[in-house]
């Protein structure tokens, strides 16, 4: 009886070790589980991690993709802006402008932009961007005449400039006394009258009349070449007609007319910088029209020769 209740005691001591041998073990297992989840979260899992499209990308215009020519102009003034330091003249290098006394869309200033010679690959994307076929229409837009290319490239108080050139220079005061060969500053360097119609057979109707900047006039008519030249106050009244820009326009685009007759022809030629433009200008000739009297005035005027 004795020994049966000492294994009894023996048996509730043992289970009591046992369950207190537990009771630790799961205090362990528990504060375990806390520092590995106090280390997890002081690591953020990969998917927190910043991606690398939210970082902000560098400022730089990417002219050579970009389709708002307008926004290509802008950036490329900067562009001029933040590279034009130099230290001797020959460090500088016009881009940009016009090449010739021709119409056309400048990128930056009309006579060209001065930067420094280290920039010119740089410069190279904006102008092919801009000078490109998507920014066609835009130029066709945004036309500009009267520009040569920029003189007097240098290096100026750290930065290269240059000195604006225009294609149009005013003609020179003409009095009665000054020869008509004295007139100068045209920016044309020919104009002609032709004017032709029916005839009878073996006969030859057409007249031309070819007028230099300097009054000389080269005349056929009906066959009959003759030479004159124009008079002072002809040569001023003819300069202040067609040595401007609107009636450059004109002989590009074209004179707005009345209905022209079938059985006459008058027409316009008028050249500068090698490049000739010809107009037919019947209906202002004979019928009016806007510049009816623009036209009229200038044929009365040649055909005195």
């Amino acid at each position: 009886m004795h020994r049966a209740i000492s294994r009894i005691l023996f048996a509730l001591l043992f289970l009591g070790a046992c369950g207190t041998k537990a009771a630790a073990t799961v205090e362990e297992d528990a504060a375990d589980v806390a520092v590995a989840d106090s280390t997890a979260d002081a690591t953020p899992d990969a998917a927190d991690a910043p991606d690398v499209a939210d970082v902000p990308l560098a400022d730089i215009p990417d002219v050579v993709s970009a389709t708002d020519c307008g926004q290509i102009v802008k950036d490329w003034a900067v562009f001029v802006a933040a590279h034009s330091a130099c230290t001797a003249d020959g460090d500088c290098q016009l881009v940009g402008g016009a090449m010739s006394c021709d119409y056309g869309t400048p990128i930056g200033a009309p006579s060209g932009d001065a930067i420094a010679k280290s920039a010119k690959s740089g410069a190279d994307a904006y102008l092919t961007a801009f000078y490109g076929p998507g920014c066609a229409t835009y130029r066709a837009d945004n036309g500009v005449w009267d520009a040569a290319p920029a003189t007097n490239l240098r290096c100026e108080a750290g930065a290269c400039k240059a000195d604006a050139a225009s294609c149009m220079v005013p003609p020179d005061t003409v009095d009665s006394s000054s020869d008509a060969a004295d007139v100068a500053g045209s920016i044309w360097t020919l104009f002609s009258v032709t004017q032709g119609g029916f005839c009878a057979p073996s006969s030859d109707c057409n007249s031309t009349w070819l007028i230099s900047p300097n009054g000389d006039v080269a005349a056929t008519k009906g066959g009959v070449k003759s030479n004159a030249v124009l008079s002072s106050a002809d040569l001023a009244t003819l300069n202040a007609a067609i040595n401007n820009l609107a009636f450059l326009d004109k002989m590009k685009s074209g004179f707005t007319c009345g209905m022209p007759p079938t059985d006459v022809g008058v027409s316009f030629s008028y050249a500068l910088s090698g490049v000739k433009y010809d107009q037919d200008v019947t209906g202002c000739a004979f019928s009016g029209g806007v510049d009816g009297a623009l036209v009229q005035g200038i044929v009365a005027l040649v055909k005195k020769y």
